[in-house]
């Protein structure tokens, strides 16, 4: 739910796609 939090585009990323694997 982090990702609610509208974080940058280049964070999401590196970030997103480890739990929306």
């Amino acid at each position: 739910e982090w990702y609610q939090n509208t974080p940058p585009a280049e964070h999401s990323y590196s970030e997103l796609p480890l739990l929306t694997n």
